[in-house]
């Protein structure tokens, strides 16, 4: 059995490498973005390795060009076959290394710690044993013909208490042009100046938002993809902890709530427990207001 796991990895690899490590992230978007920064720490540290990074297909958009990666390889639970990956006994293994850092953040999700644990960033890069590097995001042309100043806008994540239902109050208040981006399936905001969901891939969004005077939006990808490029970054988080999730960057800046509705920390919960969600409780007049401090 592990022969034949080892062949169906085998195959996408270059026999010619010396020296071979495989970093794994099955997802989420954020945090194969935030990835790219540890993997840039691993090239420092090793760099004569070929380094392979294993993750789902509707990611590997954002790994594309990178320098730091020889290739990008579909994810399995296979590789956490240490035995079969790394090597053991008479078994040489087919990576020298092996890092799976998600398995605390998404397994197990031993990272939280009150709200007092490092950033997720670094949670990664200390279980890799190298510091952080810089994100890379690489960029697609996309050619809206947009020649005004403009901002950026994201309304959904993946968790419902993560998602700020206030946009449209927001976007009255706003005297520049604003482009919305994310899925087909995000809530609209009326009233924009395009409407760009689900019409880009991940390199045509890192395009759009590198362009932008600014970005508002929730705890999600594209939050780290615009702070990435340097422009300043509201990010409005309800259900998780700024402290050890918000974008990383001298531009960006965290809001959160004041009243939890009886709740003492952040959820982290798919599924909001309360009547209404505490994120809506953060006023749209002080999100303006941050807004003009960027």
């Amino acid at each position: 059995e592990t022969a034949i796991k080892q062949k169906s990895i085998s195959e996408l690899l270059d026999p010619t490498d010396k020296f071979r490590i495989i970093y794994s992230m099955p997802g989420t978007a954020g945090d194969v973005v935030v990835s790219t920064a540890v993997i840039d720490g691993i090239k420092k540290k090793y760099p004569e390795a070929s380094i392979y990074f294993a993750t789902s297909p509707q990611y590997y958009d954002l790994l594309k060009g990178n320098p730091n990666i020889k290739a990008v390889i579909p994810y399995s639970d296979q590789i956490l076959n240490f035995r079969a990956i790394e090597g053991c006994l008479d078994n040489k293994g087919i990576f020298d290394i092996s890092y799976t850092p998600f398995i605390n953040t998404q397994r197990l999700v031993n990272f939280i710690h009150g709200g007092y644990g490092p950033h997720f960033a670094k949670t990664y890069a200390n279980s890799c044993d190298v510091s952080l590097g810089h994100i890379f995001v690489p960029r697609e042309r996309l050619g809206i013909g947009f020649k005004d100043d403009y901002i950026v806008m994201h309304t959904q994540s993946n968790q419902e208490p993560k998602n700020y239902d206030r946009f449209n109050e927001l976007i009255e208040l706003l005297n520049m042009p604003v482009i919305q981006l994310g899925s087909s399936n995000d809530k609209e905001i009326r009233g924009v100046a395009l409407d760009l969901r689900g019409k880009t891939n991940w390199r045509q969004t890192a395009d759009v938002v590198a362009n932008a005077k600014l970005f508002v939006g929730v705890d999600a990808a594209i939050g780290h993809i615009a702070a990435a490029f340097g422009v300043p970054t509201i990010t409005i988080f309800g259900g998780t902890f700024a402290s050890i999730s918000k974008p990383l960057g001298d531009k960006a800046i965290a809001i959160e709530p004041t009243d939890r509705y009886g709740c003492l920390k952040p959820c982290h919960l798919s599924k909001c427990v309360k009547p209404n969600k505490c994120i809506n409780t953060i006023a749209v007049s002080y999100t303006h207001l941050r807004a003009h401090e960027t």
